[in-house]
């Protein structure tokens, strides 16, 4: 089947952009570290560009650049910087907006993915939405199986996180068929995974987009604050990326299986399954701010509970376009299909094994911003607005 020629299905140009104010972030796994990655000076927090600043040192004088200590390190970025700013500054932030009264905390700060958001991560959330659709759409019997098993992977795991790649195997196998190839003498066995089909295109207009200095607080429902982070996040303008589906021309008489999980998968069920996920992420979201009574005066979070049910009720995110979360600090319904109660108790009792604390879905991810008047507001990370047309 591999060989053959492949048609599009369908071809989509989606646009991704946040919806204002919440700000997405997705991590690249590396940190920022104060005095070398950024420096904060006059109150501003700027953004180095490590690699010209290095050159810049060693071309200078290469034996002492590899003799400097931290301290020296830093006073010779300082000068770089007060010499050039625009050679060595890549992004700049007045943080005094923010109102950030413990400058001295800020060492290190998570780094923005230098795509933004990588058509990686887009295809990650628009597979995760199908297959809850799928899911949701086969009749009872075959669901409650599906979340047995689930069940019984769940309960399997024993030796930490590394186990948990197989427990939605059971979910996966519903958009997958068995293939088998005769070798010579042997038959070779493997499964084809029909979401494979979908297609996205990096971004390229990354570079561009605005990019904002934002501390993101973790409180539990009761307002306890768990820890602060920093970042660079995405605050406004759009990303461009083209989305497929392909099929093969035609299927060999011997791959109806092939031909019946590429049936269920389709241009419009794409369209549906984004607005369904959107949709639940939102209520799941109010429900949880609703009952955060300790968090929802300490934060005042009344406005972030608008927002959501602006989100719900209005037709912002309605005909071509869906409501998504995206990134990190969006919680895990964000990246695992809708499960059954008794599933749900079964995931939260060995995921507090696993990470060695209680695991459950009652703390916020709440960036601290300033509206267009001033005035602070804490609102929950990743909101978006993806259109397909």
């Amino acid at each position: 089947m591999g060989i053959q020629r492949e048609i599009e299905e369908c071809r989509f140009k989606a646009t991704l952009d946040p919806i204002n104010p919440s700000r997405i972030f997705v991590w690249d796994g590396n940190y920022l570290v104060r005095d070398f990655d950024f420096i904060i000076q006059n109150n501003e927090l700027l953004i180095l560009d490590t690699d010209v600043i290095i050159n810049e040192l060693v071309r200078k004088d290469p034996t002492k650049a590899l003799e400097l200590s931290e301290g020296s390190i830093a006073q010779e970025i300082a000068k770089l910087v007060g010499s050039d700013r625009n050679k060595y500054v890549k992004l700049s932030f007045n943080i005094t907006q923010l109102g950030i009264s413990n400058i001295s905390g800020i060492n290190r700060i998570l780094s923005l993915n230098p795509y933004v958001v990588p058509a990686s991560e887009l295809k990650g959330f628009i597979r995760t939405a199908i297959l809850n659709h799928i899911l949701q759409r086969i009749n009872d019997s075959e669901r409650q199986r599906v979340f047995n098993e689930v069940g019984s992977k769940l309960q399997g795991i024993s030796r930490g996180l590394k186990d948990l790649k197989d427990v939605a195997q059971p979910i996966e196998m519903l958009v997958k068929a068995r293939i088998n190839l005769v070798v010579g003498r042997r038959i070779l066995s493997y499964f084809y995974d029909s979401l494979n089909r979908l297609r996205i295109s990096d971004t390229d207009g990354y570079e561009r987009v605005n990019r904002e200095f934002t501390e993101i607080y973790v409180v539990k429902s009761n307002g306890e604050l768990i820890g602060v982070n920093y970042v660079i996040a995405w605050s406004g303008s759009s990303l461009v990326y083209d989305i497929a589906i392909q099929k093969p021309r035609q299927y060999p008489s011997h791959y109806s299986e092939v031909k019946r999980v590429d049936s269920e998968i389709t241009c419009d069920v794409m369209k549906t399954a984004l607005k369904e996920f959107g949709k639940y992420l939102v209520e799941s979201e109010i429900e949880k701010v609703r009952r955060s009574k300790g968090a929802f005066n300490k934060y005042r979070l009344q406005g972030y509970l608008d927002y959501l049910t602006g989100l719900r009720d209005s037709n912002y995110c309605s005909d071509d376009c869906a409501c998504v979360r995206i990134g990190m600090f969006t919680g895990f319904r964000s990246k695992t299909v809708r499960v059954s109660e008794d599933v749900e108790k079964v995931r939260e009792s060995v995921m507090t094994i696993v990470y060695g604390h209680h695991w459950d879905d009652d703390t916020l991810k709440l960036a601290r911003i300033r509206d267009g008047k001033g005035q602070e507001q804490y609102i929950g990370v990743g909101w978006a607005r993806l259109c397909l047309k």
